[in-house]
């Protein structure tokens, strides 16, 4: 009876994967409207992760995945897996949802950099957070391997770095 919460930055597979679970799922877009109050000029919703959190309290329910970016804020979890992918073959997943240069370079920084494994482990006891690597499986290869951890047959605590894609970048 566990409350996971899947994160990653966009384009690592959150949402394909936690669709082809068989585990309980709350998306976290689902509470967005609840947790802000305006959006941007380009539709994106403005999070307070404050409101988020009381939102997500209010969900019933002791076994389940959050699944979101923001999942890992959240208070009511007991563990966190953070999805990450090469940034070389997130940037083509991104293009493919008409991200624009921006916000590709924003987010293939912030994979390389690490930035969501590090805020995890920040809120989290570091036991508390795995990772799984997303670059070279089908979602579902990457569900199979999930619902190997949760059964406790396999662990997820390899170490991922993709720190040296900045150095071509620049």
């Amino acid at each position: 009876m566990v409350r996971y919460a899947l994160t990653g930055t966009p384009g690592t597979g959150k949402t394909t994967i936690s669709n082809a679970l068989n585990k309980k799922t709350l998306h976290l877009s689902e509470l967005y409207s609840k947790a802000s109050e305006e959006k941007t000029t380009s539709d994106e919703w403005l999070i307070d992760v404050e409101k988020l959190n009381r939102a997500f309290h209010k969900k019933k329910g002791d076994s389940f995945i959050v699944e979101g970016h923001l999942s890992h804020t959240l208070k009511d979890v007991e563990k966190v897996i953070v999805l990450r992918c090469d940034p070389n073959i997130l940037e083509s997943r991104m293009e493919k949802r008409n991200y624009s240069e921006s916000k590709i370079r924003e987010n293939l920084e912030a994979e390389a950099m690490g930035i969501i494994y590090s805020e995890a482990i920040e809120i989290f006891d570091r036991t508390k957070v795995a990772q799984l690597d997303t670059t070279n499986s089908t979602s579902e290869q990457a569900a199979e391997i999930l619902e190997q951890f949760f059964e406790g047959k396999v662990k997820l605590d390899e170490t991922i770095d993709y720190s040296e894609r900045i150095m071509g970048w620049y």
